[in-house]
């Protein structure tokens, strides 16, 4: 390889470098139930001139509305007696990972947040460039409720089934990030009827009625109440779902 070559090659790489610049990896917007916790997931990256202070001891701050230090400042993972809304960081800072949650989300804290990084060397940078916008909404989302048959899986707009068939109502609602807010379900069901609670992933949680479809569940409006549990009181959504069993003549 010709010595200009690889002079080309090593600037190259060497830009590659220093180019890595200060970023932040944020969800546009994240909705709240009143009274429950919010989750916020959040990465970073730094210069690389500052890797070294990844070491040291580190703070997390959100801002909301705005990015004055006097007016602004709403979290400290460090002076927490003075935080105006209740939180943790729960991801390492030390790993460029930021992700926190807020707990007792109310309507005032709906607005748009900012977060910067400080630590006890030189790194101190506050990401203007993005932001989350916290929505809180006064009440539950009303859960969803599908239909699916045995031999033919999800079935789309549709809530006709022939006697006899094998059949899930599976209803889904948001599930709270914090363990402590619970999420249940209650169904109107008849008594021969199994039911199956699940947990597809973190955002959703869903309960199955599963049952084999006869005349006597023709007309029958299966209703599905998903209630969070919060601090003092709950709050409950409800969806309904009307079945037409087609007879297997």
């Amino acid at each position: 390889m010709k010595s200009v070559e690889k002079l080309i090659i090593f600037y190259s790489l060497f830009q590659g470098v220093l180019c890595r610049e200060f970023s932040i990896s944020l969800p546009q917007s994240v909705e709240a139930l009143r009274g429950l916790c919010v989750l916020i997931p959040c990465s970073f990256e730094i210069e690389e001139q500052f890797d070294a202070d990844l070491k040291a001891d580190l703070t997390g701050i959100w801002f909301k509305d705005g990015t004055n230090h006097n007016y602004n400042q709403v979290f400290n993972s460090k002076e927490t007696k003075e935080n105006r809304i209740e939180g943790e960081i729960i991801g390492d800072l030390h790993m460029k990972n930021c992700t926190t949650i807020f707990y007792n989300i109310s309507e005032r804290d709906s607005g748009r947040y900012y977060f910067r990084i400080e630590t006890s060397g030189k790194l101190k940078n506050t990401y203007r460039s993005s932001s989350v916008d916290i929505r809180v909404r006064v009440s539950p989302i009303s859960p969803s409720i599908t239909l699916y048959k045995e031999d033919q899986g999800k079935v789309e707009d549709q809530n006709e089934v022939v006697e006899g068939t094998s059949v899930s109502l599976i209803c889904s609602a948001p599930a709270p990030p914090c363990p402590s807010n619970l999420l249940t379900f209650t169904w109107n069901f008849l008594p021969e009827e199994r039911r199956q609670e699940q947990n597809h992933n973190t955002s959703f949680s869903s309960s199955q009625l599963n049952f084999s479809a006869t005349h006597l569940h023709h007309g029958v409006n299966f209703t599905c109440t998903a209630t969070y549990q919060l601090q003092n009181k709950t709050k409950s959504a409800q969806s309904s779902f009307t079945l037409h069993v087609l007879c297997k003549c």
